[in-house]
């Protein structure tokens, strides 16, 4: 899965990392993430958004840092 916004390209390398790239620079490193599996990868200029095991995670692109989590079972009560 990859997703990408004005300076940076995310590619998720399906072992729990996202490959962060910085398009202007051309530095790259690694955002740890808890997903075991990724079925959606987007972003916008601020924020990266990551839908995985049954849960919607916000990444904030400065630092790293998951902002928000939201689990799907609290938004419905369909089976996902």
């Amino acid at each position: 899965m990859t997703a990408s916004n004005r300076n940076y390209i995310f590619i998720y390398d399906g072992n729990h990392q996202i490959l962060k790239i910085n398009t202007q620079t051309k530095q790259a490193g690694f955002i740890d993430c808890e997903a075991s599996f990724g079925l959606g990868l987007t972003c916008t200029e601020n924020d990266l958004f990551m839908v995985t095991n049954g849960k919607l995670v916000v990444i904030n692109i400065d630092d790293n840092l998951v902002i928000k989590t939201v689990l799907f079972d609290k938004i419905t009560d369909a089976v996902i």
